[in-house]
């Protein structure tokens, strides 16, 4: 029984230690009173006693309030163990506060993901850390050297985090971590504003090679190295902020790296690289079909007649012309002989390219599908007379570049 009432009383205590509530600062930015601080043994219930209070709070908005509290009192404990002198204690409390504050930020994307207007909501946040920073910089006035460096860190980073608040941005939400070839892949991903906009294209952008680290706004997709693209909402009217899906199809084995993109107030906005594995199309070896075995043929019979003349030998003409934009490559003239099958296959350049692609169109002897930078279409015709072929923005049919078949 009388371990029972200590137990209780320690409960009772920690609780009241740990409330939160606004107690009176002697200097700076006001903040909740810390509590119980880490340099105490019981420190460690505190933090059970939070961790338990936040199971039961259930709303993505709540969580965020209840994630934003936390953090300023991890910023309290940081200031209250440099005003006591210690250093390495608050410098692993400042650890602390930096995961806090991650978790107030990452708490707002789950809200934003549900499309909800988080104008208010962004705002509170960016109050929040900006207070935060106000701290920091007090702290750092009067903190030894050997914690300087660390203030200047987390500054730093709470600074990006209310830049980002203010700021568009993209990010891929789902993709499945696996697929196979000529499987559809369901990819969403999120265009997010602080204010209600238009946009003329946003996509997922995808290709075998990848391309690390951030993009810049003046990267455009023909720059950014992704040949391929999911095509419903690159040429469409749509409203941000709002969350998109679209589907993929790979067509080879290996690595693909993929990226949210959009383009807004004619900025490029990324979101980071992803990846998924993409394997061969059946999981197992499909069963074989029985074949019937094949009816024994009788020989031919063979009946005199005329000796007919052997026609000549078709010829077959191979040409690669690389094109983009611009032009075509290494030349865009070739001659060939009259009855000769020519086969040309067109690679469209990775660079130089709108993203769009473009297409080939020789008439009356070939057209060609789209192709995305960094693809390949192969035409064959027989040749019988000279004639003009072009390429095209497939959308827009405006021509870009013309070459020449000559039939000798």
């Amino acid at each position: 029984m009388k371990h029972t009432i200590i137990i209780y009383s320690l409960a009772l205590f920690l609780l009241i230690s740990s409330a939160g509530w606004a107690g009176a600062q002697d200097k700076g930015v006001a903040l909740p009173d810390p509590g119980l601080l880490p340099d105490s043994p019981f420190y460690f219930l505190k933090r059970i006693f939070e961790e338990a209070g936040t199971l039961f709070v259930f709303s993505r908005e709540a969580r965020l309030d209840r994630f934003i509290a936390l953090s300023e009192r991890r910023l309290a404990e940081v200031r209250a163990l440099f005003d006591k002198e210690k250093t390495e204690r608050a410098l692993t409390a400042l650890d602390r506060y930096g995961r806090a504050r991650t978790r107030v930020e990452n708490q707002f994307r789950r809200v934003e993901e549900r499309g909800d207007d988080t104008k208010d909501l962004a705002k509170k946040v960016e109050e929040s850390i900006a207070k935060h920073v106000v701290v920091l910089e007090e702290v750092l006035k009067r903190a030894p050297e050997a914690a300087t460096e660390g203030l200047r860190r987390a500054i730093e980073s709470s600074t990006k985090v209310i830049t980002k608040m203010r700021e568009p941005s993209v990010r891929l939400l789902s993709t499945p971590r696996a697929g196979r070839t000529n499987r559809k892949l369901n990819v969403t991903w999120r265009v997010s504003s602080p204010l209600r906009k238009t946009i003329n294209h946003t996509a997922v952008h995808f290709g075998y090679t990848s391309r690390p680290g951030e993009l810049g706004l003046n990267i455009a997709p023909p720059n950014a190295g992704y040949p391929g693209l999911t095509p419903t909402h690159a040429k469409k009217r749509s409203e941000i902020p709002a969350t998109f899906s679209d589907k993929i199809v790979p067509d080879k084995v290996g690595t693909l790296y993929l990226r949210a993109h959009a383009i807004i107030d004619g900025g490029h906005y990324w979101g980071d690289e992803t990846s998924i594995e993409i394997k061969g199309g059946f999981l197992f070896s499909p069963p074989e079909t029985p074949r019937p075995k094949p009816k024994p043929t009788p020989p031919p019979i063979s009946i005199p007649g005329p000796v007919l003349p052997v026609p000549p030998p078709v010829l077959l003409k191979t040409f690669i012309i690389e094109a983009d934009d611009a032009g075509f490559y290494p030349n865009g003239n070739l001659t060939v002989n009259k009855g000769d099958t020519v086969k040309i296959t067109f690679k469209v350049r990775s660079t130089g390219v709108y993203f769009g692609g473009l297409d080939f169109r020789g008439a009356p002897y070939f057209t060609s599908p789209k192709v995305l930078p960094g693809g390949e279409t192969t035409v064959e015709f027989t040749a019988d007379q000279s004639f003009t072929y072009s390429s095209y923005w497939p959308a827009s049919s405006i021509l870009k570049s013309s070459g020449t078949i000559t039939v000798e």
